[in-house]
């Protein structure tokens, strides 16, 4: 097979990976390979998805390090509960990585082969679950040529020279890795090295370090200019910045707008010669996206007794990952109840096992059922997802809950069927932020008409997909402070039982002036007569013992609205007597948790209507 024939590129050396797989891969930059995707045109539903993840080598390198192999490999996913039908597929990418994702999964788990052609086996069995990223860590392959250590190495050339355009002779380059693999500049100052590793050294003398430089400096520029005066050292180590215990090995350290170049090693620690002694920028670049790149100002050298000091310059990497938000607005159990608000009605015909009617009897007659689930979402929403400290903030529309057949039988044990008869568990959504910074991160959720959930804690950590725990949004519950109103009702002279008061929160900008002949608002009044005719249950009247007058007094008004207080009689029949006049033209604004003075009512006796 020629994907593993005996290796005579640079790419195997150019890509040796660390053991980790980068989530970034699903980052726009990344190619279309490594995403993979559903073979399947049917749309998946929200939070119903799982992906696999891992790595493809041939092997391990003389330091331990994994080898990808030198042509992508095609990984597929088949179901083993649909005959065996291809419902994802991907490649990896020149590191050997792949990331397949939309795999169609349900919560108790989809059983899945995992096709990966010349590795042993062949093809494996997974579970997973939806919401799941299953890491199938390192695959290996069966390599034709046995060790990687018998990789061919490349022909790297060019012409050496000094800051003046000489060329430099007799001058040593090697392979910085394999450093048995070296040559000499000849005459002209041009050297041709079978080098493995893409990073090379210059050694000019003895007494002068190596300067480090790369092969793919090469690419363009088939002159290097080496600059073996005015330099100086510059080292240090590089390290997880969440993590001073991980080191980061293979990250590059470049002079900014120079050749000189090199890399870190396993402990992170990187040796960079060839510094130019002015302040200059050094360009340090991981060798995947797991960790972010960066550029560190260096400042001028100092000198001892006309020696540059060599520079010691420790470096903290950021690391990023992908974080996966799941969450759902909450959900009442479904269940039964009268009709009224927030019940979803449904007709049967004929009834389910005779379905109790309001009298008690059992009604073999048309009969209605009520679904309740008050909490269930009706209409769509508008939910804003935020990594805070970051410009990471997704806004996306909260669907609906489904609504869900039912399905039974009747008294006859005929089949009833009732499409969309009632409301479903509210849906779970999941929204996923790539490159989101590593380390202790923080989200916050919001959406229309429900309490925010702040400051919820997630660690990210380098090259890795973090889901968090289904995240539950809950409705704002409305809380209504509320005060006592207390007043006086003059004109009237009847039994206190007979008197009925009540109020209506109305708008502010409502204008109420009643004139002589009692014209207001015909919407207003019919609102007041329900009110009146229904009392309130707070209210309490009394003869005063002061003079000819009623006190009232109200408990637990609602603050935070302008109410209107109204006055009437009733008579033996508790329907409203005509004797009085109703008064309905006091206004009061209700602060909590204090008795409210009220202007005085007034009731107007009518002319010969009641002795």
């Amino acid at each position: 097979m020629s994907l593993f024939k005996k290796a005579s590129s640079p790419f195997l050396a150019a890509f040796l990976l660390a053991t980790s797989l980068p989530i970034s891969c699903t980052s726009p930059t990344t190619t279309e390979a490594l995403q993979g995707s559903p073979t399947s045109s049917q749309s998946i539903a929200p939070g119903e998805q799982a992906a696999i993840s891992g790595i493809v080598s041939i092997g391990r390198s003389q330091d331990g390090r994994f080898v990808p192999p030198t042509e992508p490999v095609l990984i597929t996913v088949i179901s083993l509960t649909e005959n065996d039908k291809e419902v994802a597929r991907g490649t990896t990418d020149n590191r050997g990585r792949f990331y397949i994702k939309d795999i169609p999964a349900n919560a108790k788990g989809t059983r899945y082969a995992i096709n990966i052609p010349g590795s042993i086996p062949a093809s494996r069995q997974e579970l997973l679950f939806a919401g799941q990223v299953k890491d199938l860590s390192n695959v290996s392959l069966q390599s034709a040529t046995g060790s990687v250590d018998e990789r061919n190495p490349v022909t790297v050339s060019g012409t050496l020279v000094d800051p003046d355009n000489n060329p430099l002779a007799n001058v040593t380059v090697r392979d910085k890795e394999f450093n048995y693999l070296s040559t000499q500049t000849d005459a002209s100052g041009q050297f041709a090295l079978e080098a493995i590793s893409q990073e090379l050294e210059v050694i000019i003398s003895e007494s002068t370090p190596p300067l480090s430089f790369s092969s793919t400096d090469l690419l363009n520029n088939r002159v290097l200019t080496i600059d073996s005066n005015n330099i100086r050292t510059v080292r240090g180590n590089i390290r997880d910045i969440t993590n001073i215990n991980i080191p980061l090995a293979r990250v590059s350290v470049r002079v900014s707008g120079r050749s000189t170049a090199t890399l870190t090693d396993k402990d992170g620690n990187y040796v960079l010669n060839g510094v130019p002694l002015g302040p200059v920028s050094l360009e340090v670049t991981p060798p995947d996206t797991g960790y972010s790149s960066l550029n560190v100002q260096i400042p001028p050298a100092t000198f001892d007794n006309g020696q540059a000091d060599n520079l010691v310059t420790n470096i903290n990497l950021r690391p990023i990952g992908t974080l996966q938000v799941n969450f759902t607005s909450e959900s009442a159990q479904g269940g039964y109840c009268e009709q009224g608000y927030n019940c979803r009605r449904y007709d049967i015909t004929p009834p389910f096992s005779g379905q109790a009617t309001a009298d008690g009897t059992t009604s073999d007659d048309r009969s209605e059922a009520y679904y309740d689930n008050s909490l269930g979402i009706l209409n769509t929403l508008t939910a804003t997802i935020r990594v805070e400290g970051t410009d990471l903030t997704q806004t996306i529309a909260y669907p609906p809950a489904p609504l869900i057949t039912l399905r039974g039988t009747d008294r006859l044990g005929e089949l009833v069927t009732i499409e969309e008869a009632v409301t479903a568990r509210n849906q779970v959504l999941s929204v996923s932020f790539d490159n989101v910074p590593g380390g202790a991160q923080n989200v916050t959720i919001s959406m229309t008409g429900h309490q925010t959930q702040k400051s919820i804690p997630v660690f990210i950590p380098a090259k890795d997909t973090i889901s968090t725990e289904l995240i539950t949004l809950y409705r704002v519950q409305p809380v209504s402070a509320v005060g006592d109103v207390k007043g006086i009702i003059r004109g009237i002279s009847v039994n206190p039982e007979q008197i009925r008061i009540a109020y209506l929160d109305v708008a502010q900008d409502l204008s109420i002036s009643p004139s002589a002949d009692e014209l207001i608002n015909p919407e207003l009044l019919s609102r007041f007569q329900q009110a009146l005719v229904t009392s309130n249950a707070n209210a309490r009247v009394t003869k005063s013992t002061q003079g000819d007058y009623y006190e009232y007094y109200l408990k637990n008004v609602p603050t935070g609205s302008r109410i209107m207080l109204a006055a009437a009689s009733v008579d033996e029949d508790g329907e409203l007597s005509d004797c009085y006049i109703p008064n309905a033209s006091v206004l009061l604004n209700v602060r909590a948790g204090q008795i409210n003075l009220a202007p005085d009512l007034t009731l107007t006796k009518r002319p010969n209507e009641c002795n």
